[in-house]
């Protein structure tokens, strides 16, 4: 059963292709844009979140903490101390030495990525760490004794030094299936660090491994909302399994219409100005600190109640905002200032609205409330710095 099924009985049609130098999956409901992803090729790139990288030590810098790497990629990357899980003390790391890393959040302002060791290989149902030694569950399974029943099977099936994170998905998922995901992420495991070990000397950086293909990683992260139909390119379906249920193959005319469709409907996105119903504009401006939301009442009708008037345009707004959040992919510290209410039910009310369009997303977003200058703030799990304006010009 799908976890979030607030779209009830409509049609949900996941798209996903290649446009130039691009993957794109988006997720139409009733032929409204509802979630997005875009990603450049790993060519195209500096470092994807997740990636697996074969890096050499060029200098550990003590004054900030930090190890910096040579991957292979355009600039070098970074490893804070505190992302350091190995064996040898971080200070005994010499230049050349070569470390397994992964990438935590990609290149941004000038920097390169940066990576951890504290690797994380993510499944269908479980997301596996090879050193972390400890499980949890999502927040998303709300049933008790199906928390209890998941972590119990973790915890007698986990071996030695094995973290496990237990995926949303995995909820009512019988015993066979959720060992064959365990079984495949051990294996996958093995080798990639067999790969490493075997890199020839003259190629010691560089990419060890991509993970799962696009396509592959898009079922996943939208299997959730349970898509009604799901609409591939012929290059990214060579990456899906024979048995996916659903899918349709979209022939060149029909993915020219579908990427022309796209670009019109994420334009206003692009330029970050939303127009609500009734007349009233969010407009959001991304720093690379924050993100700063402003609410504008503009064109609104008003009534001869102003604060009913602010009211309905929060109540609008909230719904544009969470929206543009997830379409964006924004992430980071955000900062909304809505019209102004004096109502503490109403400012309550703008909350709750905030946090039930939140509930779509599939990404972490944590609400944190009214601030004393009366500005609304919130943070998304970040995973890119890239901005919608990278992509669609």
């Amino acid at each position: 059963m799908p976890l979030i099924d607030k779209v009830g009985d409509r049609i949900r049609t996941l798209y996903m292709c290649e446009r130039t130098d691009q993957r794109v999956a988006a997720l139409l409901v009733e032929g409204q844009l509802s979630n997005l992803v875009v990603e450049h090729s790993v060519q195209a790139n500096v470092g994807r979140t997740g990636l697996f990288l074969s890096a050499e030590v060029q200098d550990v810098v003590s004054s900030l903490e930090a190890i910096f790497l040579d991957a292979g990629l355009r600039r070098p990357v970074f490893l804070k101390f505190a992302d350091y899980g190995l064996a040898t003390p971080v200070l005994q790391l010499r230049k050349g030495e070569r470390l397994l890393v992964q990438v935590m959040n990609e290149a941004q302002s000038g920097k390169g990525a940066r990576v951890t060791t504290h690797y994380q290989l993510a499944g269908q149902f479980f997301v596996y760490m090879p050193i972390a030694d400890y499980q949890t569950i999502s927040n998303r399974i709300l049933d008790e004794a199906e928390r209890q029943r998941l972590l119990q099977w973790v915890d007698s099936n986990k071996r030695n030094r094995e973290g496990w994170i237990v995926r949303s998905l995995a909820s009512e998922v019988e015993d066979v299936r959720l060992l064959e995901d365990m079984e495949q992420l051990r294996a996958r495991w093995a080798k990639l660090t067999s790969d490493f070990a075997r890199r020839p000397a003259h190629v010691r950086a560089g990419v060890i491994d991509e993970g799962e293909s696009f396509a592959e990683r898009m079922m996943v992260r939208f299997a959730q909302v349970a898509p009604s139909q799901i609409m591939v390119d012929e290059e990214l379906a060579l990456s899906l399994s024979q048995n996916t249920n659903n899918v349709v193959i979209m022939e060149s005319k029909k993915k020219e219409a579908f990427i022309k469709e796209l670009e019109r409907l994420v334009k206003p996105y692009v330029a970050g100005k939303i127009r609500l119903t009734d007349g009233g504009l969010v407009i959001c401006e991304q720093t690379t600190a924050l993100t700063v939301i402003d609410v504008d009442s503009g064109r609104t009708k008003s009534t001869s109640d102003l604060a009913e008037t602010a009211l309905r345009v929060n109540l609008q707004a909230a719904a544009a905002i969470a929206k543009w959040l997830r379409i964006s992919d924004t992430g980071g510290m955000v900062v909304v200032d809505f019209v102004h209410m004096d109502s503490e039910e109403h400012r309550q009310a703008v909350a709750e609205a905030l946090r039930d369009a939140c509930g779509d997303d599939l990404r972490e977003v944590q609400l944190i409330g009214w601030s004393a200058m009366g500005l609304f703030e919130l943070t998304r799990k970040r995973t890119s710095a890239r901005q919608l304006k990278d992509f669609f010009v």
